[in-house]
């Protein structure tokens, strides 16, 4: 009877800690979400484009760490739109190309 007792003790514990390391991951979310659009808010983005030329050595994953911000949730999803806007179909670039990149700037130009 006791080990019973202790058991679900534990398992009560065990799950109260889950529900608070869950909420607290929550409400940190929501709290920075919650600030990203009131920094948008109160400044707004502009969204632009410009043009690169690959050199040697240059990837899509190369690019992102040059050009990518805090707009994108990932890497994957600013390579999606280079290679959309740039009708990319392969995950190749090639020396001497020409892409187009977006990028987000406060300054409206």
């Amino acid at each position: 009877m006791k080990m019973k007792h202790l058991l679900s003790i534990r398992t009560i514990i065990a799950i109260l800690t889950l529900l608070i390391i869950l909420g607290g991951v929550l409400l940190g979310s929501s709290w920075s979400d919650a600030r990203r659009s009131q920094a948008s808010a109160d400044h707004p983005i502009y969204k632009y484009y410009t043009t690169v030329t690959v050199e040697d050595g240059d990837t899509l994953w190369t690019l992102a760490d040059a050009y990518m911000d805090d707009q994108y949730q990932n890497k994957r999803e600013f390579i999606a739109e280079v290679k959309q806007l740039n009708q990319i179909d392969e995950n190749r670039i090639h020396e001497g190309t020409q892409l187009v990149i977006p990028y987000y700037s406060a300054e409206y130009l």
